[in-house]
């Protein structure tokens, strides 16, 4: 949900909080994520692909939550920057924490599920990105309208978010780590699959 909240305010939070044109930080937004958006999916897969080779059964679990971890702190310099030259240049590492748990993710689920299993699994994991999708942006909205009104209660709806829903799904990945390792172990006894 933060992810989806970040990226659906960006462009108001340039012209609530810091008077940029729409136009202007609508462009400059995109270029960012044009570059630096893919680079988080990449590199948090090498990193589970060199936790892996090192023996870690939990290699994406943990990639994943560096992903997270990265992102709290890079979306709060984002919110606290003093100038739109600053918020634009955090950008860059926040688009690629906010982007990082999703193909790392989607590849995670099916390696650990049992084949005839895989699609229900899979729809499940696109069903609660819907989810995340449909009440991330909305309630972020709603913060700025009732909890934190004006134009500067955008940055602290996103500080909220980002803190209380990213150490959310920090907690969650920590505490499924374990499990996720299990379960890998579990996978490789499989014939065929």
């Amino acid at each position: 949900m933060t992810g989806f909240a970040f990226v659906f305010w960006s462009i108001t939070f340039f012209v609530r909080v810091h008077d940029v044109d729409a136009a202007q930080a609508s462009q400059t937004f995109g270029w960012i994520y044009i570059f630096f958006g893919p680079l988080g999916p990449l590199l948090i897969a090498y990193l589970a692909k060199h936790l892996s080779q090192k023996g870690h059964y939990d290699a994406n679990m943990t990639a994943g939550m560096l992903g997270g971890i990265v992102t709290i702190p890079t979306i709060l310099l984002i919110q606290m920057a003093p100038s739109p030259l600053w918020a634009f240049i955090f950008y860059a590492p926040a688009l690629a924490a906010v982007n990082s748990p999703f193909g790392i993710a989607a590849g995670a689920l099916p390696v650990i599920t049992p084949p005839h299993l895989r699609a229900r699994v899979a729809a499940v994991y696109m069903l609660t990105g819907a989810i995340g999708m449909m009440f991330g942006p909305p309630l972020a909205g709603a913060f700025n309208e009732f909890i934190f009104p004006g134009a500067d209660g955008v940055r602290y709806s996103m500080i909220t978010m980002t803190c209380f829903f990213g150490l959310i799904g920090i907690l969650f990945l920590h505490l499924g780590r374990k499990h996720y390792a299990l379960s890998m172990k579990n996978a490789e006894s499989w014939d065929g699959a």
